[in-house]
């Protein structure tokens, strides 16, 4: 089931942050109003990496709902049939998919439903099947792989607590049944407990993501400082000019090489030049990730200073 619905979630990536959604016609795709915020287009990474713009056409606030349109359509599209919360029960198993942390794509969860609950006239399915920041607007499903909710919430400081919007009212909304769309979302009551809790939970999981990261990018230096110390035994000796955390980011650094740095062992030099650039790249990438998760700035300055990576990685 999970191999033939995957194709159909997505990663969504506004300019606010990242979130999830799902296909449920080969154009139509929906989502959470507050994965959108007020973009008027957003772009769909899919699980195969190509991307593709759609444009925001319904927002329907009251219900936290959001439905997407895609341009240009792909008859193959694998889409995602709608089901209902209405016959749930308390125990019955369910699976959540999306991109956790908004950069694991389409991970998979597994819980049963807790209960459903109502909130400023929305019907939420809750459950303990796990959603971290990222999940929001993807699929809940039932073992028969057909949308049951639209992840929406989690509680603030509580585990296997989260809850999602029933698939019903986006089935309304699709129908043309739903007039009243709301200016006010109509989850406030459980949302202002829940306020602070996917903002919390991103930070600290980035926070977790980052160390990790940071450690690893540690390592790979060292074994180019082993390959940056070879070349200046070998191959060039003469005085290089600047003061940085790892003498080879000067390879990084406008005018940080002398001209004829690379003259005594070109093959030598391209090959650590690229070795830099690709580090920097992929240092770029996560401190990218870490300020979509809200890692605080001062975090990921001390992991840089302690692990000696000091740089304008922005370059």
């Amino acid at each position: 089931m999970v191999d033939r619905v995957m194709p159909a979630v997505v990663l969504i990536e506004t300019t606010s942050g990242r979130g999830s959604g799902f296909f449920v016609r080969h154009d139509t795709l929906v989502t959470n109003v507050h994965v959108v915020q007020n973009d008027g287009y957003v772009t769909l990474r899919k699980s195969d990496g190509s991307t593709v713009n759609a444009r925001v056409e319904t927002r329907a606030p009251a219900f936290d709902i959001a439905i997407l349109k895609v341009a240009t359509p792909s008859p193959s599209q694998a889409v995602i049939p709608i089901g209902s919360a209405k016959s749930l029960r308390p125990g019955q198993e369910i699976v959540i998919i999306g991109s956790a942390l908004g950069t694991l794509q389409n991970s998979v969860s597994r819980g049963v439903v807790s209960g459903l609950r109502t909130s400023g006239g929305a019907t939420l399915v809750q459950t303990d099947a796990a959603a971290n920041p990222g999940n929001s607007g993807g699929p809940m499903l039932d073992r028969n792989g057909s949308a049951i909710g639209i992840t929406t919430l989690g509680y603030k400081n509580a585990e296997g607590l989260n809850f999602g919007v029933a698939i019903d009212h986006a089935r309304d909304l699709l129908e043309g049944r739903q007039a009243n769309l709301g200016s006010q979302n109509g989850l406030a009551d459980i949302q202002a407990q829940t306020r602070d809790s996917e903002s919390d939970r991103q930070q600290q999981q980035g926070d977790q993501q980052l160390r990790a990261r940071i450690g690893q990018l540690a390592d790979a230096a060292a074994n180019i400082d082993a390959g940056w110390k070879r070349y200046r035994d070998q191959c060039y000796k003469a005085p290089i000019s600047g003061n940085y955390d790892r003498p080879w980011f000067a390879m990084l650094a406008p005018r940080g090489m002398p001209t004829d740095a690379g003259a005594g062992c070109p093959g030598y030099y391209n090959d650590m030049e690229s070795s830099a650039k690709q580090f920097r790249t992929l240092m770029k990438r996560a401190i990218d990730d870490a300020r979509r998760a809200n890692v605080l700035p001062g975090t990921a300055r001390d992991l840089l200073r302690t692990n000696r990576l000091e740089f304008d990685w922005e370059r």
